[in-house]
């Protein structure tokens, strides 16, 4: 995005143009005053563009990896099928994650057209995407036993039990 940074006064009194009601004075102005010139448009494809094919090829790789286990199955024992199903809940979950970023992007789109945006909607579009850096560690905490084992028994105080890495 550096490249595409505008002029902190330009900012500022687009800014003060478009957002009357803001308090800016005490705050330093960085940002686009355009998302739609070659810069940013630049800058959000990078960021934007791989969403999409990476989502779709991450589907791609899991149905494969799905279609090996179900091919393998009937020379795995129970306890390594309950394993690769624990795993693979894991990681689909996960996969599905980038739809959170889709909602972040479709705010921004939405403040930067000024087709809709309140205060809250623009504090929304950072929070989601930093949710998502704390949502993916939870998953993996609470799906693979040991984990969640050694929790329960550390913050909840619960007797520890035999852990294994399925439920």
């Amino acid at each position: 995005f550096i490249l595409a940074i505008d002029d902190s006064n330009a900012v500022r009194s687009a800014l003060a143009i478009a957002r009357p009601e803001y308090l800016l004075e005490d705050y330093e102005m960085e940002g686009v005053v355009n998302i739609f010139n070659w810069g940013p448009i630049i800058s959000l494809s990078m960021f934007t563009g791989p969403i999409a094919p990476i989502t779709v090829l991450v589907f791609v790789l899991r149905a494969k990896v799905l279609s090996k286990i179900i091919e393998k199955a009937n020379q795995m024992s129970l306890k390594t099928m309950k394993l690769h199903s624990a795993l693979t809940k894991v990681l689909s979950i996960q996969a599905v994650l980038p739809v959170i970023f889709l909602f972040s992007l479709i705010n921004y789109y939405l403040c930067q057209s000024d087709i809709f945006c309140s205060p809250v909607q623009e504090h929304l579009i950072l929070w989601e995407l930093s949710q998502i850096g704390s949502i993916v560690p939870m998953i993996t905490l609470y799906y693979v036993q040991p984990y969640r084992s050694f929790l329960e028994e550390k913050l909840l105080c619960k007797k520890a039990h035999k852990t294994s890495f399925v439920d």
